[in-house]
């Protein structure tokens, strides 16, 4: 039984998490897939002409996912997307839903919702900002890396091994050295996605709740 004070189960903090992390993940995989493939897919363009029939097009992106190139650099970027996505996105989900719910709904009145929303979900995207700046950091050292010269590069062998290296040799401050733009990226990608999502699913379900009345 749910007791007053109490967090339904549906808003625990774990949940939310896991929630978060399952999303997250998701689309941070297929979205990192599809960039791979994307970039692959320009590289080939170079030296091969548009695909203009649907056997062109198989050939064509049969040829790009073969690329020594896109499964060199699949690896990497499965390694970022499980980073960005399973800590990253579940814990900015996390620290939303906390504050965020729980809040009554009025029926019959102005829906005020919304407005009292917004301090909590500025202060957790001012909050959650940096949570994915190592990791962006540590994608950008690894591939700029290697286009160094020898005597120069630090010999990252992956995404995980630069993430892992980068404080202990450049110190812990190197992550974040000149990084607002990220920071701000981040700030604005939680207050504007996950509030105008937060106002649709709202306003979806009152919405459910009215049509629900007006048959009984």
């Amino acid at each position: 039984m749910l007791v007053y004070g109490q967090n339904a189960p549906e808003n625990s903090l774990r949940w939310n998490y896991t929630r978060g992390a399952i999303s997250g993940l998701l689309g941070s995989l297929i979205g990192e897939t599809w960039h791979n493939f994307y970039e692959n897919w320009k590289l080939l363009l170079r030296q091969y002409e548009q695909p203009n029939t649907v056997k062109e097009l198989y050939n064509f992106s049969k040829a790009t996912v073969n690329l020594e190139n896109f499964k060199r650099s699949m690896g990497t970027r499965m390694q970022f997307a499980f980073a960005s996505g399973g800590i990253d996105w579940a814990l900015r989900l996390a620290a939303f839903r906390a504050v965020n719910h729980g809040w009554q709904r009025t029926w019959g009145t102005f829906e005020y919702g919304f407005l009292r929303k917004v301090p909590g979900t500025m202060f957790i995207s001012l909050l959650t900002a940096p949570i994915g700046i190592p990791f962006e950091v540590a994608r950008m050292a690894y591939y700029a890396d290697k286009t160094f010269p020898k005597e120069l590069q630090k010999g990252y062998t992956s995404f995980f091994n630069a993430l892992w290296r980068i404080p202990f040799e450049e110190g812990p401050y190197y992550f974040f050295k000149n990084s607002f733009p990220l920071f701000a990226r981040n700030f604005f990608q939680t207050l504007t996605l996950f509030y105008s999502f937060d106002w649709m699913k709202d306003k979806d379900n009152n919405q459910s709740i009215k049509n629900t009345s007006f048959l009984f």
